[in-house]
């Protein structure tokens, strides 16, 4: 950190992508006394972020172009590929292109807890939190989730435990966080941001390092990253593998194998639905032991109810029971969640596409669901999808968001369950999941 410590305050940093992730940089880098600093965006600011950047004397570059001309060291945000064009050609000029999760890592003080998956990362991560603080820790939790940890910096201190969920696109370009990892599982997704799998499965394993590496044994992506490493391995039907450490669980109980065998917590300690859930809960114990006892691990447990918009329990509304799962971007995701319940719901299902295949989205959701309602730009793909699977299958199509709850809440009728779960991601007309998911309540509660 030194190094590029030095670079900062010789030849100045540059901003690349003012959005939430980079916001804290516009204190931290004039505290560490960076005093040449360019934000470079595609888009103009705000009147106020701008009005800011003006009093702290930062230069700033908007338009296509956006990405010209970069020196120093480069902050990327995490959704601007690392490969981009003005990367590249500013890497060729000496620059250094890191990402402010790189730098939090590099100042950070603490003891370092990190986790990623295609599912279950956010759940995994609030869980190993709740179990650390169980334990009489100070916690931290930030990355991919709530406030970037950066603004955090000044309250971090050493004997704290700071637990990060990490994306594919945090983790493209970044060394290895120090400390144990997890990897909740891989399933396809992203694949309009990653150029394949491949490449998807290499940033994802971009966070194992030269801590323990927390991986799921039932997922055939992860199980093969255990090997050469100092491995923990976690499932739900698979019983304890040779002589690998293993969480597995057994007559109801969860355990661990490492040696001998170690009760953890029961599986009724896990208030949320679902074996993926129990999964996560196997994960986030992975993570936080041998730091965290049996015991706390099993309270923090029973005292956690999910996070919001992941198969979020609203209520019985207008004689429907409402739960929202607007994190479910991708059809794997959706599949998940609908394991989880013993009676078929009716499934909202749409929003812009990751170019993923819709036909196993298809099969779970026929066999699985008491009808769907499709809406946005996915939606004549995943009706193609539907009829293919299942011609009889029953479905309907909307104009809009508002319309799909209306009609999906009809089609459940009094004393049915309504989930929205839409297999896609939200941006063809919100700006993000968590917005999506707070129309879907509001219009549910007016129904």
């Amino acid at each position: 950190m030194s190094r590029l410590l030095r670079k900062m305050r010789t030849e100045g940093a540059e901003i690349a992508g003012l959005g939430t992730a980079n916001l804290p940089l516009l204190d931290i880098l004039p505290a560490l006394g960076v005093t040449r600093i360019t934000v470079r965006d595609r888009h103009m600011p705000s009147p106020g972020i701008a009005a800011r950047l003006h009093e702290m004397g930062a230069d700033l570059v908007t338009g296509e172009g956006y990405l010209d001309g970069m020196r120093g060291v480069i902050l990327r945000t995490p959704s601007l590929r690392p490969d981009a064009p003005g990367l590249l050609a500013a890497r060729e000029r000496g620059a250094a292109v890191i990402s402010e999760m790189a730098l939090f890592l590099a100042l950070c003080p603490a003891e370092i807890y990190a986790v990623t998956g295609s599912d279950g990362k956010t759940t995994t991560a609030m869980m190993a939190a709740a179990m650390l603080e169980q334990a009489g820790r100070c916690v931290h939790l930030g990355g991919n989730i709530g406030t970037p940890l950066l603004a955090a910096l000044p309250e971090i201190a050493r004997e704290d435990a700071v637990v990060l969920e990490l994306s594919s696109f945090q983790l493209s370009d970044l060394e290895a966080p120090p400390g144990r990892s997890a990897i909740t599982n891989v399933t396809e997704n992203h694949l309009d941001w990653h150029t394949d799998m491949g490449e998807y499965l290499a940033a994802k394993a971009r966070i194992l390092g030269r801590g323990t590496a927390v991986l799921n044994a039932g997922c055939p992506w992860t199980a093969p990253l255990a090997l050469g490493r100092d491995a923990l391995l976690f499932s739900a039907t698979l019983p304890p593998l040779g002589d690998t450490p293993s969480i597995f669980c057994e007559g109801g109980i969860v355990k661990l194998s490492d040696g001998g065998v170690c009760p953890l917590f029961p599986e009724t300690a896990v208030r949320l639905p679902g074996r993926y859930n129990l999964e996560n809960a196997m994960a986030a114990a992975g993570l936080v032991l041998p730091a965290v006892p049996p015991e706390a691990i099993e309270a923090a447990l029973g005292g956690f109810c999910g996070a919001r918009h992941r198969c979020e329990y609203l209520g019985i509304l207008g004689g429907v029971r409402c739960y929202d799962s607007s994190i479910d971007t991708t059809p794997a995701r959706t599949a998940a969640t609908l394991s989880a319940f013993r009676e078929p719901p009716v499934v909202l299902l749409g929003g812009r596409g990751k170019r993923l295949s819709l036909a196993p989205l298809a099969e779970c959701v026929t066999k699985r669901a008491a009808g769907a309602v499709l809406f946005g730009e996915e939606a004549e793909a995943i009706a193609g999808a539907l009829c293919e699977a299942d011609p009889g299958f029953r479905f309907s199509l909307a104009p809009d968001f508002d319309t799909a709850v209306r009609h999906g809440h009809a089609m459940a009728g009094v004393g049915g369950a309504l989930l929205l779960s839409p297999a896609c991601t939200s941006f063809d007309l919100f700006s993000d999941y968590k917005e999506r998911g707070d129309r879907f309540a509001d219009v549910c509660r007016c129904l």
